[in-house]
């Protein structure tokens, strides 16, 4: 994120620190409310949601770059990172769940799939960092 907000927006060290504080704030808005809807809701449709929320913050920070706004920028990382923390949430507590009536080759097939979503918002970070390069060496050959 630092990376993204240096390249597409020249920001400032002060301006990275306040959006990676936005990007940490996910987590302390997060955690207590996602947690008690985690432990009473359906586990599926929460894990699906949470993808929905992810991908509706990933999308918008991708406008954001585009469109050169930082203030939309540090609303879609937070909301990008409200998704993660249903997400990881919601996965630890489907485990526990799993592991009473899935077999060992059920299991492992349940993490790989686990952790191929999680390794999905690092997948997007180099197509959130290549929108603003090519913009940069576009304006730099005209």
């Amino acid at each position: 994120m630092p990376l993204v907000a240096a390249l597409a927006f020249g920001a400032s060290p002060e301006l990275i620190g306040l959006l990676v504080a936005c990007q940490i704030s996910a987590h302390l808005i997060g955690s207590n409310p996602f947690g008690i809807v985690v432990d009473q809701g359906r586990l599926r449709a929460l894990a699906v949601t949470s993808a929905a929320i992810s991908l509706i913050g990933f999308g918008l920070v991708m406008i954001s770059v585009l469109l050169g706004l930082v203030a939309l920028f540090g609303v879609s990382i937070t909301l990008a990172g409200l998704g993660v923390v249903l997400f990881d949430l919601t996965s630890l507590s489907i485990v526990p769940r799993l592991c009473q009536v899935m077999s060992a080759a059920g299991m492992a097939n349940f993490n790989c799939r686990k952790v191929s979503a999680e390794a999905l918002d690092s997948r997007m970070n180099p197509f959130i960092v290549w929108i603003p390069a090519a913009r940069e060496g576009a304006a730099q050959s005209e």
